[in-house]
């Protein structure tokens, strides 16, 4: 889920007055008829991937080199 795209924007003329969003299988917009304009991302409910962990974090552990340190007070 987080790495979903959640919402977006949509145009809306409320054509007839009846404050329900209404549409057609056939309504392009803008056009007579059409109340719901495309929606504004088109990857609404796709996966949007921003950032990658490399491979050596998610699996390398004891590859890289390492510091033991110590300390007092």
């Amino acid at each position: 889920m987080g790495t979903t795209v959640n919402s977006t924007t949509r145009v809306w003329q409320d054509l007839n007055g009846d404050f329900l969003p209404q549409t057609s299988s056939n309504c392009s917009y803008p056009s007579v008829g059409c109340e719901l304009g495309p929606l504004a991302s088109s990857a609404f409910g796709q996966q949007n991937v921003t950032s990658r962990y490399a491979d050596g974090a998610l699996n390398g552990w004891f590859k890289r080199r390492y510091n033991l340190e110590f300390s007092g007070g």
